[in-house]
């Protein structure tokens, strides 16, 4: 489950703090300044995935002044509240709480779906209409074109940029895509194949141009309408070598 080894990764950092008989627990640093945003207020949901590759569930609880009233995995809070912050990126914001936890969120252009990664590599595909996640995701249900875009980070987490990608998913789930200028397509012979269809994650394997080869996974919103996850090159590391990409079903 997410919660737990979120929650066991939050305690290494307290246990190693501990000192002698009569030392204080360091105090929390202050919550950073939030950035009022109107346009991310409400209750965002979605399935999620951890740096081990176990599923779950993610819900960020906003407001529009950009606080962070409630942050749960798999239905659990350890009730830490928290701030957004703007960055230079048009609608990718920062967040941290105040357990810690850090990470960053991407609106996608209806609005109607975010982009969740924290500092734990918890990512998640939200939305805030749904009320829980779908009986069952199908293979087909990724059978589609998808438009959005791509967050780069650098080997520090710091975000470096943005920029337009795309995907199509055709017969066969055989996939063809652009990440910025790049194009790739699926490792000949390797389609999307449906990996849990509880949680809607989508496994492959793409391949640019120039040879280069490396995993794509996908998770699927409740609402079946956005997807979010992960190019990563092969032999490369995270962040610097991952772009993290966020699509919206193309009308």
């Amino acid at each position: 489950m997410l919660r737990l080894l979120v929650l066991l990764s939050l305690a290494l950092p307290l246990l190693g703090g501990c000192g002698g008989a009569g030392s204080e627990e360091a105090a929390s640093p202050p919550l950073p300044p939030a950035t009022p945003v109107p346009a991310l207020e409400g209750v965002w949901c979605g399935p999620a995935e951890d740096r081990n590759g176990l599923l779950g569930s993610v819900c960020i609880t906003l407001d529009a002044e950009g606080n962070v009233e409630r942050l749960s995995l798999d239905n659990q809070s350890s009730g830490a509240v928290g701030t957004v912050q703007d960055t230079s990126e048009s609608d990718v914001y920062t967040f941290r709480m105040s357990d810690g936890t850090l990470g960053w969120l991407a609106l996608s252009a209806s609005g109607e779906h975010l982009l969740y990664l924290d500092n734990f590599r918890v990512l998640g595909a939200l939305d805030k209409t749904s009320t829980g996640l779908p009986p069952t995701y199908l293979l087909s249900d990724v059978r589609d074109d998808w438009a959005g875009r791509s967050l780069y980070l650098d080997a520090s987490a710091a975000i470096t940029g943005t920029a337009a990608s795309a995907l199509a998913v055709g017969v066969g789930n055989f996939f063809t895509g652009l990440d910025g200028a790049t194009a790739f397509a699926n490792q000949p012979g390797v389609a999307l194949v449906m990996d849990n269809a509880r949680f809607g994650r989508y496994r492959g394997r793409f391949q640019l141009s120039g040879g280069t080869r490396g995993d794509v996974m996908l998770l699927m919103a409740a609402d079946k309408s956005f997807l979010a996850g992960t190019l990563c090159v092969d032999g490369g590391t995270f962040a610097q070598d991952c772009p993290i990409v966020f699509w919206e079903r193309v009308p």
